[in-house]
């Protein structure tokens, strides 16, 4: 097993991103023995006797209290949760996430797990590509959670898995959860989920993903991923089906994202969320981006510094709709949320 830092040694957020690739590589492998697990902790750069203690046992499994939150097994499936201290992320929006496939094939530069599977040597960028699904997620059946589930957090519901996504968000819901459904979407795997799903729609929450409305900008970061169009028109028709529906300016591709807003507000029923790329250089080296990209989004980052973050915020902050992720609320002074998943 590979030789991993004390826990003096490891920062909060490196234990953090451990933890969740943790939990994606055990959800993967199965819960086959002691060895396997301390095996795929130290894969995640994990040390079983350090990082995570004594296992305490729970109904359906085991709990470990770590530094920067717990660990739990229940029922076969690994989940971790956070400690109040850092909220952030898709914890800002739910206190659950779900994924059924590892790969993406939108893919996107700045995609934080291409970067951190590409990092602990799970995949070569281009190999992010090929989706590969996880049979045992597809089949797992659901009990009620006491928070939103978010799904898909690491891949998009695209034409080839559209079918697997109505299986899972069915059996989901019919336990009674509330769902955020993300999406860089298109008009056909909308058009299905809302034909589908259309009894559980008090339960749904739509949250389309829009960084931009320049289709020339969203190839260049999202070359797979469906146009402004296609995304405007999926978010209409959710809108007309009667559905709840939000957007995701996050991460904000260009230099007039208001424009996203102008466009969008009158198809979004709950909220509009802005927030900034972030770590550019490092995902996008683990990513494969070429240095003139690069060089772009460097660019871009630059130039949403704290001054004009905070003219975007007076220019926007009266419209009721509009929200602010915690790239944006640290520099304008908002407060984090108290509980994960309060800000859904």
């Amino acid at each position: 097993m590979p030789k991993t830092k004390t826990m003096k040694q490891k920062s909060r957020k490196f234990l953090i991103l451990a933890m969740r690739l943790f939990v994606s590589i055990r959800n993967q492998t199965g819960f086959s023995s002691n060895l396997q697990f301390s095996i795929d902790a130290g894969d995640a750069g994990l040390d079983v006797d350090t990082d995570l203690g004594h296992a305490i046992k729970i109904e359906g499994g085991w709990k470990w209290k770590t530094k920067v939150g717990m660990l739990y097994e229940e029922w076969g499936k690994l989940r971790f949760e956070e400690t109040q201290e850092s909220i952030t992320g898709t914890r800002e929006w739910a206190k659950y996430n779900y994924n059924i496939q590892k790969g993406c094939s939108n893919g996107c530069l700045y995609c934080y797990a291409c970067a951190m599977a590409v990092r602990f040597k799970r995949v070569e960028p281009e190999g992010w590509l090929t989706q590969v699904e996880d049979a045992k997620a597809v089949l797992k059946e659901w009990k009620k959670k006491d928070g939103t589930i978010m799904f898909p957090t690491t891949h998009d519901i695209t034409k080839s898995n559209v079918g697997q996504c109505v299986i899972v968000l069915g059996k989901m819901l019919e336990a009674g959860n509330n769902v955020l459904v993300v999406s860089k979407p298109s008009p056909e795997c909308i058009g299905l989920l809302c034909n589908k799903l259309e009894k559980y729609k008090s339960q749904i929450l739509f949250r389309f993903t829009i960084g931009s409305i320049s289709n020339e900008i969203l190839e260049l970061y999202e070359p797979n991923a469906p146009s402004f169009q296609d995304r405007l028109s999926a978010l209409a028709h959710a809108h007309i089906r009667g559905f709840r529906t939000s957007v995701s300016i996050e991460p904000i591709l260009d230099y007039q994202p208001y424009q996203v807003v102008k466009i969008v507000e009158d198809h979004v029923t709950d909220s509009i969320w802005l927030g900034l790329m972030n770590q550019v250089k490092a995902r996008f080296k683990f990513n494969g981006v070429s240095e003139d990209i690069l060089k772009k989004a460097l660019e871009l980052t630059a130039f949403w510094d704290d001054m004009n973050v905070k003219h975007l915020y007076y220019l926007v902050k009266d419209n009721p709709k509009v929200r602010w992720k915690d790239s944006i609320k640290k520099i304008v002074g908002i407060e984090a949320p108290e509980k994960v998943g309060q800000d859904v």
